[in-house]
């Protein structure tokens, strides 16, 4: 199966800002979860049960259900469509004939036994859940399956409780919901300060170092970002160095970060489109930063220090994870995290040793020693589970 993520299309002269396309590997549609994705993005509502009293023609007093619709965030869309394209994906995988996945035993199973160990926190649970569970009632009100009655073990959610504690110092923030916070930002800069914090290790104030221009650093010339620019064209190299320049680090040293292609090809679209376009449109000098600020009182001048936390925390608002103990520092965390895990795979025989890998990951930190490396660092067996695989390359 694969997703397909349409932008501002027109469907029954309703325009959708996204809409989500579920395929088999025939490029046949996927019925039902792609119906809840057109329902859901069309009207941005989840379905809800209420229990009401009912006395009608009736001596005795009793409970009926009622479905009823409740008005949600774009951000909530997102992931409640994308625990469904999931589920949909698991199923695809069992391969198991006459498969009825819209009953409450095999929900329950999924959401308790499946999710419950590759999930993180209990927040992102209870999204699943309520996902599952406006899925099912949306299948419902077309008469397919019953009612919903789904239920999180307390075993599974103590376990996550604990595991939250226990990790709760270096958090490894998932593709998945690195997908879901990159989904919620509100433009492509703040998307790229995202994806600064888990491809490159940048500190949140770290994001604004990153100069246009050339910088003399210990009278040393070093390119800025146009110069690296200039390279894409030249040169078939898949990583390119910048110089951080110890003004803006947190131990006032300089140190290089090593900047993907894909990523410097996405940084100069930014400079070329949408930067671009706001410094014509507010008629504001330009400026010598790649990030600039959007809001009417600092138009055009560089980002704050807290900018990439600020727009990380509404990114968490906005994708529904706001809950959950995730802070743009993590992202860093979890790029030392697979750094680390791709130093040492042995699959290519080529793998560092533990040691030799620690050292160049304390190196692309900025650490001075080894043991603050350490505690950034998770068991690539917590890792695995997590994502399902062992390579995470760097793109």
């Amino acid at each position: 199966m694969k997703k397909i993520v349409l932008k501002d299309i027109t469907l029954s002269n309703r325009t959708f800002k996204r809409l989500d396309i579920l395929l088999h590997s025939d490029g046949s549609l996927v019925l039902l979860p792609t119906l809840f994705s057109i329902y859901t993005y069309n009207r941005s509502l989840s379905l809800v049960m209420r229990d009401v009293r009912n006395e009608i023609l009736s001596q005795d007093v009793y409970r009926q259900t009622e479905i009823n619709e409740q008005q949600i965030a774009f951000g909530t869309c997102v992931a409640y469509v994308a625990r469904i394209f999931e589920l949909a994906k698991y199923c695809d995988n069992l391969k198991e004939a006459h498969l009825d996945m819209n009953n409450n035993k095999f929900m329950n199973l999924y959401l308790n036994e499946v999710l419950g160990k590759r999930v993180k926190s209990v927040t992102t649970l209870e999204l699943a859940k309520r996902a599952l569970t406006s899925y099912r009632l949306f299948l419902s009100t077309l008469r397919i399956g019953d009612i919903p009655s789904l239920t999180l073990n307390r075993e599974v959610l103590a376990n996550l409780n604990s595991s939250k504690i226990v990790h709760s110092a270096s958090d490894y923030v998932s593709r998945e919901e690195r997908s879901l916070i990159m989904q919620a930002c509100r433009n492509e800069r703040d998307r790229l300060i995202i994806r600064c914090g888990y491809q490159l290790g940048l500190r949140t104030s770290e994001n604004r170092a990153l100069c246009l221009h050339d910088q003399k650093i210990k009278c040393v010339t070093k390119p800025g970002l146009l110069s690296l620019f200039k390279q894409l064209d030249s040169s078939q190299q898949e990583t390119f160095v910048y110089t951080l320049n110890g003004i803006y680090t947190k131990y006032k040293k300089s140190r290089d970060i090593y900047i993907p292609r894909t990523l410097l090809e996405t940084f100069r679209s930014y400079y070329e489109n949408e930067r671009k376009q706001f410094i014509e449109r507010h008629q504001v000098d330009d400026s010598i930063w790649l990030f600039i600020r959007y809001d009417p009182a600092g138009a055009g001048q560089q980002i704050s220090e807290r900018h990439a936390t600020n727009i990380f925390n509404q990114a968490l608002c906005d994708s529904n994870l706001e809950n959950s103990s995730l802070s743009y520092h993590k992202l860093r965390h979890t790029f030392a995290t697979e750094y680390y895990a791709s130093l040492i795979q042995k699959e290519s025989g080529l793998g560092y040793s533990e040691a030799t890998a620690l050292f160049l990951v304390a190196k692309r930190l900025g650490h001075s020693k080894s043991g603050t490396t350490e505690r950034y660092i998770r068991l690539i067996e917590d890792m695995s589970i997590i994502e399902g695989k062992l390579t995470f390359p760097l793109k």
